[in-house]
């Protein structure tokens, strides 16, 4: 994606322009498509840059699974390629489908409503909108690797498919497993555990990300490193902020400078500023 005059378009690996800059607001394609959005609607383009779906959703998601997140005048539901709602917009919110289901939350009252209301329930649907964990939790996250974080009086823990509570809800926060371990937060450190719920990393970081390639981001005394699956600071903390690891690179920013960094914490490209910049990868 690309930003230009305040208009977003897509370039291809080069860096040449290959969808002009004409939308408001743009995500990344995901199954073919992208979502484009022109003052404040949505819909989808495909990779010639054609509307295929047309732009009319107060709100929309990328596709995941065959699914993309609608929102309409009557609610939240689910629209497959062909822009067709196949799950009925019945919901207050939504998350993507992950391994098959969406975590949803049910309307209370009307729609739209007052933001201060809690509107019950969190819980998840199939592909086809029936419901196979019954509304129960006060917050969930997307399946991954089997398990789904989740939020029962004031703790969270982690479920599988079937709804059984298999990693008990005592940590104040919990995030998505990936490469086998998922960062938890105890009484504002962070640390990680392994799917049996054994922790594997202590709680000691002032914030955490997911593995991904290997290495995870995470906050140390105001400055941000990488650690390795073993706890042990594989980058030094010293920038302000930290992205995954995406085919070897990784984005950091420390001050007004961004740039791309290897497994080994060497750069491979950076900027003095935030302005849009090529990045060759050979």
């Amino acid at each position: 994606m690309v930003k230009i005059n305040n208009k977003w378009g897509f370039i291809n690996p080069a860096g040449s322009i290959v969808i002009k800059p004409q939308f408001d607001e743009t995500d990344r394609f995901s199954e073919g498509l992208a979502l484009v959005g022109i003052k404040d609607r949505w819909g989808f383009i495909d990779k010639t840059g054609k509307l295929t779906i047309p732009i009319q959703f107060d709100f929309a998601s990328k596709f995941s699974q065959g699914r993309a997140i609608a929102m309409t005048k009557k609610g939240v539901g689910f629209i497959d390629p062909t822009g067709k709602l196949v799950i009925e917009p019945i919901y207050f919110e939504a998350r993507d489908f992950s391994e098959g289901l969406a975590g949803v939350r049910i309307l209370k009252t009307g729609f739209p409503y007052d933001c201060c209301v809690d509107p019950n329930f969190w819980g998840f649907v199939d592909r086809s909108g029936k419901e196979v964990i019954p509304l129960q939790f006060r917050a969930v996250d997307d399946f991954s690797e089997g398990l789904a974080a989740v939020k029962i009086h004031g703790k969270m823990g982690y479920i599988d498919q079937k709804g059984k509570m298999v990693i008990e809800p005592h940590f104040d926060y919990a995030g998505s497993f990936s490469e086998g371990l998922a960062m938890i937060k105890i009484k504002e450190k962070w640390g990680y555990i392994n799917r049996k719920g054994k922790m594997v990393i202590e709680p000691q970081f002032d914030n955490a990300s997911y593995f991904s390639e290997g290495l995870a981001g995470v906050h140390i005394d105001r400055k941000s490193g990488y650690i390795d699956p073993t706890g042990r600071l594989a980058i030094k903390a010293q920038f302000d902020f930290t992205y995954p690891f995406i085919q070897g690179l990784a984005r950091v920013e420390v001050g007004d400078k961004e740039g791309y960094i290897d497994p080994s914490g060497k750069y491979v490209w950076s900027s003095q500023n935030k302005k849009f910049s090529r990045l060759r990868r050979k």
